[in-house]
Protein backbone atom coordinates (compact mmCIF):
# COMPACT_ATOMS: atom_id res chain seq x y z
CA UNK A 1 0.00 0.00 0.00
CA UNK A 2 1.70 3.10 -1.20
CA UNK A 3 0.20 6.70 0.04
CA UNK A 4 0.54 10.13 -2.30
CA UNK A 5 -1.10 13.48 -1.97
CA UNK A 6 -4.31 13.29 -2.22
CA UNK A 7 -4.59 9.38 -2.75
CA UNK A 8 -2.79 5.43 -1.84
CA UNK A 9 -2.19 2.59 -3.92
CA UNK A 10 -3.03 -1.05 -2.93
CA UNK A 11 -1.66 -3.90 -5.03
CA UNK A 12 -1.93 -7.56 -4.24
CA UNK A 13 2.01 -8.91 -5.33
CA UNK A 14 1.45 -12.31 -6.31
CA UNK A 15 -1.41 -11.32 -8.79
CA UNK A 16 1.62 -9.40 -10.57
CA UNK A 17 2.47 -11.68 -13.89
CA UNK A 18 5.79 -10.44 -15.68
CA UNK A 19 5.87 -13.46 -18.62
CA UNK A 20 2.66 -13.75 -20.72
CA UNK A 21 1.43 -17.54 -20.12
CA UNK A 22 3.55 -19.87 -22.84
CA UNK A 23 1.38 -20.40 -25.58
CA UNK A 24 0.27 -23.87 -27.36
CA UNK A 25 2.56 -25.82 -29.59
CA UNK A 26 1.43 -26.00 -33.08
CA UNK A 27 3.37 -28.72 -35.55
CA UNK A 28 4.03 -26.55 -38.91
CA UNK A 29 6.20 -29.08 -40.76
CA UNK A 30 6.49 -32.80 -41.73
CA UNK A 31 9.97 -33.61 -43.61
CA UNK A 32 10.26 -37.79 -44.44
CA UNK A 33 14.05 -37.82 -46.17
CA UNK A 34 14.23 -33.88 -47.04
CA UNK A 35 10.57 -33.97 -48.60
CA UNK A 36 7.88 -32.10 -47.04
CA UNK A 37 4.32 -33.31 -46.53
CA UNK A 38 1.15 -31.81 -46.29
CA UNK A 39 0.74 -31.12 -43.02
CA UNK A 40 -3.07 -30.01 -42.90
CA UNK A 41 -3.52 -33.34 -44.34
CA UNK A 42 -1.55 -34.84 -41.81
CA UNK A 43 -3.04 -33.11 -38.64
CA UNK A 44 -6.51 -34.00 -39.92
CA UNK A 45 -6.08 -38.13 -39.40
CA UNK A 46 -3.82 -37.73 -36.10
CA UNK A 47 -1.65 -40.12 -37.42
CA UNK A 48 1.05 -40.48 -39.84
CA UNK A 49 1.77 -43.84 -41.36
CA UNK A 50 5.24 -44.74 -42.66
CA UNK A 51 6.59 -47.23 -44.25
CA UNK A 52 10.18 -49.07 -43.55
CA UNK A 53 12.05 -47.16 -45.66
CA UNK A 54 11.02 -44.09 -44.49
CA UNK A 55 11.74 -43.83 -40.97
CA UNK A 56 14.25 -39.97 -41.32
CA UNK A 57 11.94 -37.60 -40.58
CA UNK A 58 12.09 -33.89 -39.64
CA UNK A 59 9.36 -32.43 -37.12
CA UNK A 60 8.84 -28.30 -37.64
CA UNK A 61 6.71 -26.72 -34.52
CA UNK A 62 6.36 -23.17 -33.30
CA UNK A 63 4.62 -21.77 -30.70
CA UNK A 64 3.17 -19.16 -32.82
CA UNK A 65 3.98 -16.03 -30.59
CA UNK A 66 6.46 -13.04 -31.19
CA UNK A 67 7.08 -13.25 -27.60
CA UNK A 68 10.57 -14.54 -26.95
CA UNK A 69 10.41 -15.32 -23.29
CA UNK A 70 9.02 -19.45 -23.73
CA UNK A 71 11.04 -22.12 -24.97
CA UNK A 72 9.69 -25.67 -26.32
CA UNK A 73 10.48 -28.88 -25.03
CA UNK A 74 9.41 -32.57 -26.79
CA UNK A 75 9.42 -36.20 -26.69
CA UNK A 76 8.91 -38.64 -29.18
CA UNK A 77 7.06 -41.89 -26.79
CA UNK A 78 8.87 -45.04 -27.57
CA UNK A 79 12.56 -43.41 -28.23
CA UNK A 80 13.68 -40.13 -26.18
CA UNK A 81 13.23 -41.35 -22.35
CA UNK A 82 13.23 -37.39 -20.99
CA UNK A 83 12.03 -34.03 -22.87
CA UNK A 84 14.47 -32.21 -25.27
CA UNK A 85 14.66 -29.25 -25.08
CA UNK A 86 14.44 -27.33 -28.60
CA UNK A 87 16.80 -25.15 -30.12
CA UNK A 88 16.04 -21.61 -32.51
CA UNK A 89 15.53 -23.55 -35.43
CA UNK A 90 12.64 -25.45 -33.64
CA UNK A 91 12.67 -28.81 -35.28
CA UNK A 92 12.78 -32.43 -33.95
CA UNK A 93 15.20 -34.45 -36.31
CA UNK A 94 15.20 -38.33 -36.25
CA UNK A 95 18.02 -40.15 -38.52
CA UNK A 96 16.29 -43.31 -37.74
CA UNK A 97 13.15 -44.99 -36.89
CA UNK A 98 12.80 -48.63 -36.08
CA UNK A 99 9.47 -50.37 -36.44
CA UNK A 100 6.89 -49.67 -34.04
CA UNK A 101 4.43 -46.79 -33.05
CA UNK A 102 5.47 -43.38 -31.48
CA UNK A 103 3.51 -40.70 -30.32
CA UNK A 104 5.29 -37.05 -30.12
CA UNK A 105 4.61 -34.75 -27.66
CA UNK A 106 5.84 -30.96 -27.41
CA UNK A 107 4.81 -28.42 -25.66
CA UNK A 108 6.25 -24.97 -24.29
CA UNK A 109 7.54 -23.37 -20.79
CA UNK A 110 7.45 -19.81 -19.58
CA UNK A 111 10.43 -17.95 -17.69
CA UNK A 112 9.44 -19.69 -14.66
CA UNK A 113 8.68 -23.30 -16.14
CA UNK A 114 5.72 -23.20 -15.93
CA UNK A 115 4.14 -25.29 -18.83
CA UNK A 116 0.98 -24.34 -21.72
CA UNK A 117 -2.00 -25.61 -21.50
CA UNK A 118 -2.40 -28.22 -23.92
CA UNK A 119 0.70 -30.90 -24.80
CA UNK A 120 0.40 -31.36 -28.76
CA UNK A 121 0.49 -34.74 -29.41
CA UNK A 122 0.87 -36.86 -33.40
CA UNK A 123 0.81 -40.72 -33.72
CA UNK A 124 3.95 -42.20 -36.14
CA UNK A 125 4.05 -45.36 -37.09
CA UNK A 126 6.53 -46.84 -38.68
CA UNK A 127 5.80 -50.11 -40.95
CA UNK A 128 8.15 -52.87 -40.42
CA UNK A 129 9.66 -54.50 -43.53
CA UNK A 130 7.55 -57.36 -44.38
CA UNK A 131 9.90 -60.34 -43.56
CA UNK A 132 9.40 -58.53 -39.87
CA UNK A 133 5.17 -58.30 -39.91
CA UNK A 134 3.56 -61.46 -38.10
CA UNK A 135 1.85 -63.11 -41.49
CA UNK A 136 5.30 -63.22 -42.70
CA UNK A 137 7.03 -64.91 -39.79
CA UNK A 138 3.58 -67.21 -39.44
CA UNK A 139 4.28 -68.45 -43.33
CA UNK A 140 8.26 -68.65 -42.45
CA UNK A 141 7.59 -70.97 -38.72
CA UNK A 142 5.11 -73.07 -41.08
CA UNK A 143 7.03 -73.79 -43.92
CA UNK A 144 10.43 -74.27 -41.52
CA UNK A 145 7.70 -77.00 -40.08
CA UNK A 146 6.18 -78.45 -43.67
CA UNK A 147 9.73 -78.72 -44.59
CA UNK A 148 10.76 -80.59 -41.23
CA UNK A 149 7.68 -82.75 -41.70
CA UNK A 150 8.27 -83.32 -45.53
CA UNK A 151 12.52 -84.27 -44.75
CA UNK A 152 10.95 -86.72 -42.09
CA UNK A 153 8.65 -88.41 -44.61
CA UNK A 154 11.34 -88.81 -46.72
CA UNK A 155 13.32 -90.26 -44.43
CA UNK A 156 10.54 -92.78 -43.54
CA UNK A 157 9.68 -93.51 -46.77
CA UNK A 158 13.48 -94.13 -47.26
CA UNK A 159 13.78 -96.54 -44.67
CA UNK A 160 10.62 -98.06 -45.54
CA UNK A 161 12.24 -98.74 -48.97
CA UNK A 162 15.12 -99.81 -47.78
CA UNK A 163 13.77 -102.12 -45.37
CA UNK A 164 11.31 -103.65 -48.40
CA UNK A 165 14.47 -104.19 -50.58
CA UNK A 166 16.64 -106.03 -47.39
CA UNK A 167 13.19 -108.28 -47.16
CA UNK A 168 12.90 -109.04 -50.96
CA UNK A 169 16.74 -109.75 -51.12
CA UNK A 170 15.80 -111.78 -48.06
CA UNK A 171 13.03 -113.52 -49.39
CA UNK A 172 14.73 -114.25 -52.55
CA UNK A 173 17.80 -116.10 -51.03
CA UNK A 174 15.92 -117.83 -48.40
CA UNK A 175 13.88 -119.31 -51.87
CA UNK A 176 17.65 -120.62 -53.82
CA UNK A 177 18.63 -121.63 -49.86
CA UNK A 178 15.63 -123.53 -49.42
CA UNK A 179 15.37 -125.01 -53.36
CA UNK A 180 19.55 -125.83 -53.33
CA UNK A 181 19.01 -127.65 -49.69
CA UNK A 182 16.66 -129.72 -51.10
CA UNK A 183 18.01 -130.56 -54.47
CA UNK A 184 20.85 -131.26 -52.45
CA UNK A 185 19.19 -133.44 -50.10
CA UNK A 186 17.07 -135.37 -52.69
CA UNK A 187 20.84 -136.09 -54.67
CA UNK A 188 22.50 -137.18 -51.14
CA UNK A 189 19.40 -139.41 -50.95
CA UNK A 190 19.57 -140.95 -54.43
CA UNK A 191 23.75 -141.12 -54.35
CA UNK A 192 23.12 -143.16 -50.93
CA UNK A 193 21.00 -145.65 -52.59
CA UNK A 194 23.14 -146.03 -55.94
CA UNK A 195 26.34 -146.12 -53.99
CA UNK A 196 27.40 -149.97 -54.12
CA UNK A 197 25.20 -150.45 -57.39
CA UNK A 198 25.80 -147.93 -59.97
CA UNK A 199 29.01 -145.88 -59.09
CA UNK A 200 28.54 -143.94 -62.09
CA UNK A 201 24.89 -142.93 -61.29
CA UNK A 202 26.40 -142.12 -58.02
CA UNK A 203 28.80 -139.82 -59.54
CA UNK A 204 25.89 -137.91 -61.18
CA UNK A 205 24.95 -137.03 -57.83
CA UNK A 206 27.56 -135.94 -56.40
CA UNK A 207 28.93 -133.76 -58.91
CA UNK A 208 25.20 -132.06 -58.86
CA UNK A 209 25.63 -131.41 -55.22
CA UNK A 210 28.86 -129.60 -55.77
CA UNK A 211 27.03 -127.63 -58.35
CA UNK A 212 23.94 -126.87 -56.03
CA UNK A 213 26.14 -126.26 -53.00
CA UNK A 214 28.21 -123.60 -55.57
CA UNK A 215 25.19 -121.90 -56.72
CA UNK A 216 24.56 -121.64 -52.59
CA UNK A 217 27.64 -120.39 -51.93
CA UNK A 218 28.27 -118.00 -54.76
CA UNK A 219 24.12 -116.34 -54.39
CA UNK A 220 25.14 -115.26 -50.60
CA UNK A 221 28.37 -113.98 -51.87
CA UNK A 222 25.88 -112.15 -54.29
CA UNK A 223 23.70 -110.99 -52.05
CA UNK A 224 26.66 -109.51 -49.36
CA UNK A 225 28.26 -107.84 -52.29
CA UNK A 226 24.91 -106.55 -53.72
CA UNK A 227 23.93 -104.59 -50.19
CA UNK A 228 27.46 -102.93 -49.78
CA UNK A 229 26.61 -99.47 -50.51
CA UNK A 230 30.48 -99.01 -52.29
CA UNK A 231 28.25 -101.55 -54.63
CA UNK A 232 26.10 -99.01 -55.68
CA UNK A 233 26.92 -97.71 -59.38
CA UNK A 234 26.66 -100.14 -62.67
CA UNK A 235 30.41 -99.31 -62.91
CA UNK A 236 30.96 -101.97 -60.11
CA UNK A 237 27.92 -104.35 -61.29
CA UNK A 238 30.09 -104.24 -64.41
CA UNK A 239 32.67 -105.33 -62.88
CA UNK A 240 31.35 -107.74 -60.88
CA UNK A 241 30.00 -109.53 -63.95
CA UNK A 242 33.30 -109.09 -65.81
CA UNK A 243 34.59 -111.34 -62.74
CA UNK A 244 32.09 -113.69 -63.46
CA UNK A 245 32.94 -114.12 -67.09
CA UNK A 246 36.86 -114.38 -66.46
CA UNK A 247 36.18 -116.74 -64.02
CA UNK A 248 33.84 -118.84 -66.47
CA UNK A 249 36.37 -118.43 -69.22
CA UNK A 250 39.18 -120.03 -67.38
CA UNK A 251 36.91 -122.88 -66.76
CA UNK A 252 35.35 -123.64 -69.91
CA UNK A 253 36.52 -123.14 -73.49
CA UNK A 254 34.23 -119.85 -74.47
CA UNK A 255 35.05 -116.48 -74.98
CA UNK A 256 32.71 -113.92 -73.74
CA UNK A 257 33.16 -110.65 -74.96
CA UNK A 258 30.87 -107.13 -73.27
CA UNK A 259 29.60 -104.35 -75.32
CA UNK A 260 28.13 -101.63 -73.09
CA UNK A 261 27.28 -98.02 -74.09
CA UNK A 262 28.98 -95.29 -72.08
CA UNK A 263 25.18 -94.21 -71.12
CA UNK A 264 23.96 -97.42 -69.42
CA UNK A 265 27.81 -97.76 -67.23
CA UNK A 266 26.74 -94.51 -65.67
CA UNK A 267 23.36 -95.45 -64.24
CA UNK A 268 22.73 -95.95 -60.25
CA UNK A 269 20.63 -99.11 -59.27
CA UNK A 270 19.83 -99.98 -55.29
CA UNK A 271 20.71 -103.00 -53.41
CA UNK A 272 17.68 -105.67 -55.27
CA UNK A 273 18.01 -104.39 -59.25
CA UNK A 274 21.67 -105.03 -58.60
CA UNK A 275 21.41 -108.37 -57.18
CA UNK A 276 18.60 -109.30 -59.15
CA UNK A 277 20.51 -108.09 -62.50
CA UNK A 278 23.55 -109.74 -61.97
CA UNK A 279 22.01 -113.24 -60.63
CA UNK A 280 19.67 -113.03 -64.02
CA UNK A 281 23.50 -112.17 -65.85
CA UNK A 282 25.17 -114.96 -64.27
CA UNK A 283 22.08 -117.68 -64.41
CA UNK A 284 22.00 -116.79 -68.55
CA UNK A 285 26.28 -117.00 -69.15
CA UNK A 286 25.60 -120.15 -66.58
CA UNK A 287 22.98 -122.19 -68.74
CA UNK A 288 25.12 -121.31 -71.93
CA UNK A 289 27.60 -123.25 -70.89
CA UNK A 290 26.08 -126.20 -69.52
CA UNK A 291 23.53 -126.38 -72.58
CA UNK A 292 24.77 -124.84 -75.71
CA UNK A 293 27.94 -125.94 -76.55
CA UNK A 294 28.25 -122.27 -77.56
CA UNK A 295 31.94 -120.85 -78.43
CA UNK A 296 31.40 -117.25 -78.51
CA UNK A 297 28.96 -115.04 -76.00
CA UNK A 298 28.19 -111.60 -76.12
CA UNK A 299 26.75 -109.32 -73.50
CA UNK A 300 25.45 -105.85 -74.44
CA UNK A 301 23.79 -103.38 -72.02
CA UNK A 302 22.06 -100.41 -73.38
CA UNK A 303 19.98 -97.43 -72.71
CA UNK A 304 17.73 -96.34 -74.75
CA UNK A 305 14.46 -93.94 -74.17
CA UNK A 306 14.52 -94.52 -70.14
CA UNK A 307 14.83 -98.20 -70.42
CA UNK A 308 17.56 -100.46 -69.54
CA UNK A 309 18.89 -103.66 -72.14
CA UNK A 310 20.74 -106.33 -71.08
CA UNK A 311 21.22 -108.57 -73.92
CA UNK A 312 23.22 -111.76 -73.72
CA UNK A 313 23.59 -113.53 -77.06
CA UNK A 314 25.12 -117.06 -78.05
CA UNK A 315 26.12 -119.17 -81.54
CA UNK A 316 25.61 -122.17 -79.40
CA UNK A 317 22.85 -125.16 -80.66
CA UNK A 318 20.04 -123.71 -79.54
CA UNK A 319 16.62 -124.97 -78.45
CA UNK A 320 13.14 -124.75 -79.95
CA UNK A 321 11.32 -122.68 -77.23
CA UNK A 322 8.00 -123.73 -77.90
CA UNK A 323 8.83 -127.63 -77.65
CA UNK A 324 11.13 -127.61 -74.97
CA UNK A 325 10.15 -127.39 -71.11
CA UNK A 326 11.10 -124.45 -69.12
CA UNK A 327 13.57 -125.30 -66.51
CA UNK A 328 14.66 -124.35 -63.43
CA UNK A 329 17.41 -121.32 -65.18
CA UNK A 330 15.43 -119.73 -67.42
CA UNK A 331 12.18 -120.62 -64.14
CA UNK A 332 14.42 -118.63 -62.04
CA UNK A 333 15.17 -116.06 -64.61
CA UNK A 334 12.31 -114.85 -64.81
CA UNK A 335 10.96 -114.53 -61.29
CA UNK A 336 13.77 -112.58 -60.37
CA UNK A 337 13.11 -110.59 -63.64
CA UNK A 338 9.74 -110.33 -62.35
CA UNK A 339 11.28 -109.09 -58.91
CA UNK A 340 12.86 -105.61 -60.23
CA UNK A 341 9.67 -104.89 -62.53
CA UNK A 342 11.48 -106.14 -65.81
CA UNK A 343 10.47 -107.97 -68.87
CA UNK A 344 12.28 -111.17 -69.79
CA UNK A 345 12.44 -112.59 -73.67
CA UNK A 346 14.52 -115.44 -74.96
CA UNK A 347 15.00 -116.40 -78.14
CA UNK A 348 16.26 -119.14 -80.09
CA UNK A 349 15.95 -121.54 -83.12
CA UNK A 350 17.88 -124.51 -83.58
CA UNK A 351 21.96 -124.44 -84.66
CA UNK A 352 21.91 -120.78 -84.70
CA UNK A 353 22.14 -119.63 -81.06
CA UNK A 354 20.28 -118.06 -78.32
CA UNK A 355 19.08 -114.22 -76.97
CA UNK A 356 18.00 -113.80 -73.96
CA UNK A 357 17.12 -109.79 -73.11
CA UNK A 358 16.05 -108.31 -70.09
CA UNK A 359 14.71 -104.46 -70.73
CA UNK A 360 13.79 -102.59 -67.34
CA UNK A 361 12.83 -98.98 -66.80
CA UNK A 362 15.22 -96.98 -65.01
Amino acid sequence: MFGADNQFVVFNPEQVRINKPAPDVTITGFKVTNKSLLIDSLLKSNRIELGPDDNSITIEFSGLSYSGTYTIVYQLEGLDKTWMRSDKTNQAVYSYLPPGKYTFLAKSEDAEGHPSKQITRLLINVRPPFWRTWWFLGLSVFAVVGLLFWLDKLRMQKLRATESIRTRIATSLTEDMSNSLSSINISSELAKTKVDTDKERTKEYIAQISDTSNRMVQAMYDMVWSIDPKNDTMFDTIERMKSFAVETESLHNIDILFDIEEAAADLKFDMAHRYELLSVFKEAVTNIVKHADARNVQISLRLKASRFYMLVEDDGKGFDPGKASMGRGINDMKRRAEAIKASLYIESEKNTGTIVKLEMPV
